[in-house]
């Protein structure tokens, strides 16, 4: 069985991406290899899963405060950092006893509220259900354009009644 990988795949090409399209002799090309982290998906849910969600199940497992298992968690980072077991679900689901795949699932249960659409998109295809954006962000600036998710205008909107 093949490993699952971290990452999905995200193609987005603003519109002034288009250039690119003379730039590369197509007829000369025969495979496009992609990297996934930075380059087709937003870091911004990976980096949140892997430097806040993991570390605290990582502590609350081990009976560790949040700072000592980011401690104990770097350096075991560190050592597979631009191999391939790096992107591999199945290598970290062994290393350290959590079912990755299933704690990035339950992540999905997370209430992700940002300003940057292409941060929601990126969220919403890791299956992140509850997004929200930001109306306007930038009080000295108008509205922004947040059709695609329902946008928040103000954090009152949101608190629990009670």
């Amino acid at each position: 069985m093949a490993p699952r990988l971290g990452a999905a795949s995200i193609l987005y090409l603003p519109p002034q991406a288009s250039g690119f399209r003379q730039m590369i002799d197509w007829d000369d090309i025969h495979d496009v290899l992609l990297d996934m982290d930075g380059t087709l998906l937003d870091l911004h849910f990976d980096n949140h899963f892997w430097q806040e969600v993991l570390p605290r199940h990582y502590a609350r497992g081990r009976g560790l405060d949040v700072v000592t298992a980011k401690t104990v968690l770097d350096p075991i980072f560190r050592r597979r950092e631009g191999s391939l077991n790096w992107y591999c679900l199945d290598y970290w689901t062994r290393e350290l006893n959590i079912d990755i795949a299933t704690l990035k699932q339950e992540a999905a249960h997370t209430l992700l509220i940002d300003d940057n659409l292409a941060v929601l998109r990126a969220a919403r295809h890791y299956g992140i259900k509850h997004l929200l954006a930001v109306h306007q962000p930038d009080t000295r600036r108008p509205p922004r354009d947040t059709d695609e998710f329902t946008a928040l205008r103000d954090f009152r909107d949101i608190l629990p009644q009670g």
